[in-house]
């Protein structure tokens, strides 16, 4: 990955990460979408800690 790569892709998750944090429906859908949680916001199973 070329510098000018990197600095596309870091400003993108920049990006990404001031929508996710500026609206808890936008941060669920994107954590339901990637499988890591529920609909209902709680972790998906393979993200569960086994007691």
């Amino acid at each position: 990955m070329s510098d000018q790569d990197l600095k596309k892709t870091v400003k993108a998750m920049k990006s990404l990460q001031e929508v996710h944090e500026a609206s808890p429906a936008k941060a669920l859908a994107f954590l339901v979408k990637a499988g890591i949680a529920t609909k209902t916001g709680k972790l998906a199973k393979p993200y569960k800690q086994i007691a």
